[in-house]
Parts: structure tokens; C-alpha cells; sequence
């Protein structure tokens, strides 16, 4: 089981680079999960039209194929193309293998229509609305190939026995299809949610992370700041006392006589900045 998920995922993979934006990685899947999906189609209603309708076999294998082919597309990074060929392709291939068994005169086969409702708003599955104009052109194409069908039912026309497309044993199994097909792209675009959502906690928890570490930082920084402006006025005193010591052992080396006092107090003033009047004369005046 294990090993068909594997499977699974290699293929839905397909196209996704690591270079690609998060959403443009999920449509990528979606659009070969899908493709997959279709691939199975084919397979069965070729196997299924080989009994029943020879005549439309060539149609169903090109379902398949063609749906093989949109994975190669998205394989080669041509991956807006693969979107808007899948439309063409599936909307398409339906509404001619519809437009064949619909014989003169006969209305829609109607679990084959709902088929094509289904296929026509897929594109709201694969293509990301922030593709704004590539999801239009795919909208575009798929609804106007649905609301002509009655048109295209006049126009494709093959002799054919096509009552046994309208009992319960094909419309059963086609509205299960149908309806099974919807569910499961509806899944795909939960899931693409959720794993959206996931990644942006993610982010998110990363962020606070990131704002706790940087905040760590910030403080360890503020505290070296702050030790290394203490060492640095501590080194200025120092150097400040060394600078007086060396200018004060100066004057203490010269010579004793009348002037000695003069110079030893004029040192002082001047190396403390102090007022000679005020601080040392006890502000009588002039010494």
C-alpha cells in the first residue's frame, strides 16, 4: 500500500520545482491528480465503448492519451499550457463521445451531460484564482462547449444503437463517476487548504522564533553594550589619573624654591578643571 502512494505521489508530482511558489506547486499536483483521474477514464470507456460502441473507441483513447500527455507538458514546465490544453481536451473529448451516441431527434443522454457540468467547472479546481485571466479563458471554454452540446449533439452524427447508453448499466455507473470525480477534486481543494494553512503556521511559528531570538540578541546585546561602555569610562579614569600622576611627578621633580607651591597648585587647577578662587581659596580670591 505503501508503495502505491509512493507511486501516487511521484506522479502527482510531476513539473513541481523547488523554484515554484506555494500555490503554483498545488495546482501543479492538482492538475496531475486530476489528469491521473482521467487517464483511468479512458482506459475504462475504451474497454467499456469496445463492447458497446466500436465506433467511439479512437474517442476514448484519446482521452487517455491525451491526458498522459498533460502530465509530459507539466513535466516540461509548460505548465499554464497543460492547464488550458486539459480543458480543451477533457471538455472536448466528452462532448464529442455526448455528440456521437446522441442519435437524430434523440434529447441529451442526461448522465452524460451531468458528466460535462462536472468537467466544466474543474478548471476551478486546477487553476488558482489568482490566475485570474488563464482561469477566465479555461471557464470560458469549458461552459460555452457545455451550453452548446445540444447544438453539437445535431452536427456529430454516427448510426449507432444508443438506447443502452440511457438504461440504469451505463447511467449509474457514469453518475458515480461523475459525482465520485467532483468529490474528489472538491478533496484536492480542501487539502490544498489545509496545506496552505499548515505552511503558514508554520511561517508564522517561525517568525515568533525568529522575534524571540532576535529579542534574546537584543537584550545580550544591550548588556554588552553596556559592560563595555562601564570598561570604557573605567579605562578613561584610569587613563585620566595615569595622565595626572605623570603630569603632577613632573612638577614634584623640579626644583623646591618660591615659585614650587605656585606651580604645584596651578597643575592641580588646571588638571581638575576647578575654579582657584572658589574651591582651593575658599572664594577670597586670587591666590
Amino acid at each position: 500500500m505503501t508503495g502505491v502512494f509512493g507511486l501516487y505521489n511521484k506522479l502527482t508530482s510531476i513539473g513541481v520545482s523547488a523554484t515554484d511558489i506555494d500555490y503554483k506547486k498545488s495546482v501543479i499536483r492538482i492538475t496531475n491528480s486530476i489528469a491521473l483521474v482521467f487517464f483511468a477514464a479512458g482506459f475504462i470507456y475504451t474497454s467499456f465503448s469496445f463492447f458497446l460502441a466500436p465506433q467511439l473507441v479512437d474517442v476514448c483513447i484519446f482521452l487517455f492519451i491525451g491526458s498522459a500527455l498533460i502530465i509530459g507538458l507539466n513535466y516540461l514546465q509548460m505548465v499554464d499550457v497543460s492547464r488550458v490544453a486539459f480543458t480543451l481536451l477533457i471538455s472536448l473529448d466528452v462532448a464529442v463521445y455526448h455528440g456521437y451516441l446522441v442519435q437524430a431527434g434523440e434529447p441529451l443522454i442526461i448522465s452524460i451531460y451531468i458528466g460535462q457540468f462536472v468537467v466544466a467547472i474543474l478548471p476551478w479546481i486546477y487553476i488558482d484564482i489568482r490566475e485570474k485571466w488563464l482561469l477566465s479563458i479555461a471557464l470560458l471554454i469549458s461552459f460555452s462547449v457545455f451550453v452548446i452540446q445540444p447544438w453539437t449533439n445535431e452536427f456529430l452524427t454516427i448510426e449507432m444503437e444508443s438506447s443502452m447508453f440511457r438504461d440504469n448499466v451505463f447511467a449509474i455507473p457514469t453518475f458515480v463517476f461523475s459525482i465520485g470525480a467532483l468529490l474528489y477534486c472538491m478533496y484536492l481543494l480542501q487539502r490544498k487548504n489545509v496545506v496552505a494553512e499548515k505552511h503558514s503556521n508554520k511561517l508564522l511559528e517561525s517568525i515568533r522564533e525568529q522575534n524571540k531570538d532576535m529579542e534574546a540578541r537584543q537584550v545580550q546585546l544591550m548588556k554588552l553594550l553596556d559592560e563595555n561602555t562601564k570598561a570604557a569610562e573605567t579605562e578613561e579614569k584610569r587613563n585620566w589619573i595615569a595622565l595626572g600622576l605623570s603630569q603632577l611627578g613632573g612638577t614634584l621633580r623640579g626644583t623646591i624654591d618660591a615659585n614650587f607651591y605656585h606651580s604645584l597648585v596651578a597643575e592641580l587647577v588646571e588638571f581638575m578643571k576647578m575654579n582657584p578662587g572658589g574651591n582651593l581659596c575658599g572664594g577670597r580670591g586670587a591666590w
